[in-house]
């Protein structure tokens, strides 16, 4: 392994937080499913995020804690306005990380899994919010008042 600098160091404790935060918020929606593909679909995707968070420690070799005030506001946010927001914000997060890791691709090459693990876990929540959910105008209001008052981008 490379030895890698401080800023980077920084940047991957920073992914390795993300990534578990993640796998919080994915197993606490899973866990509000019913039984059914959706439930599967969101605890897979758990796992694999505490994967990866599991990646990022072999590089920084600290432990980290996760964000539970993110955690909490996600579960929140899903339990007044529904899954299908929670989902949503989270599918833009899945974006986020994709396009953040690219710029690890040159020190640490493997993080292209990551990568495309992030950009099957955004497809697989778009699925879920088309097959079951739909966006109404309703869904509209209350992404605005998300965004007004979270200050949060969906």
């Amino acid at each position: 392994m490379k030895d890698l600098d401080k800023k980077l160091i920084k940047e991957i404790l920073n992914a390795q937080r993300r990534e578990l935060t993640e796998h919080h918020i994915y197993a606490r929606l899973a866990r509000a499913m019913k039984q059914g593909n959706d439930k599967e679909i969101l605890k897979r995707i758990s796992q694999d995020e505490l994967s990866h968070s599991e990646f990022w420690k072999g590089y920084s070799k600290k432990d980290v804690k996760p964000d539970k005030f993110t955690i909490l506001k996600y579960t929140f946010i899903s339990m007044i306005f529904g899954n299908t927001f929670g989902l949503k914000l989270m599918e833009k997060g899945e974006g986020d990380a994709s396009e953040k890791y690219q710029e690890f691709t040159s020190a640490i090459p493997e993080v292209k899994k990551l990568i495309q693990d992030e950009d099957v876990h955004e497809r697989e929540i778009l699925g879920l919010l088309d097959e079951d959910f739909g966006i109404t105008g309703l869904s509209f209001i209350i992404g605005f008042v998300i965004r007004k008052f979270f200050n949060i981008e969906i």
